[in-house]
């Protein structure tokens, strides 16, 4: 895939706010046939490499299934590189800040 078919600025919306029927038409539209094969069975499928503002260099950014959320985009994370949801990932820290918001909450110490 030639990471020209996609802007910075494409890249950063999918990444936030999910792909959209054009941006994947965009995308699939200069895969090979394999290629598609390969993303439909789940393997995730290389569009290009990207530099960021507050970045270095440039990352490899990849097209997955994701079983919530269909097809995203994002860069291997962490120690072990994975390829993880963005979407999942932002769902999951709201989720954690509710609940510390929640827990800390000073309550009355119950006095046994």
């Amino acid at each position: 895939m030639n990471s020209n078919s996609l802007s910075t600025l494409d890249v950063l919306r999918a990444m936030s706010q999910g792909i959209d029927e054009i941006t994947l038409q965009k995308i699939t539209s200069g895969m090979s046939f394999i290629e598609r094969l390969r993303l439909k069975h789940g393997n995730p499928i290389k569009i290009g490499d990207y530099k960021l503002n507050a970045w270095k260099g440039k990352l490899s950014f990849y097209l997955f299934k994701c079983s919530e959320h269909d097809y995203v985009i994002n860069y291997p994370n962490g120690y072990y590189m994975r390829l993880v949801c963005p979407l999942c990932i932002d769902k999951g820290k709201q989720v954690l800040d509710e609940y510390l918001d929640r827990e800390m909450i000073v309550q009355e110490p119950i006095i046994i």
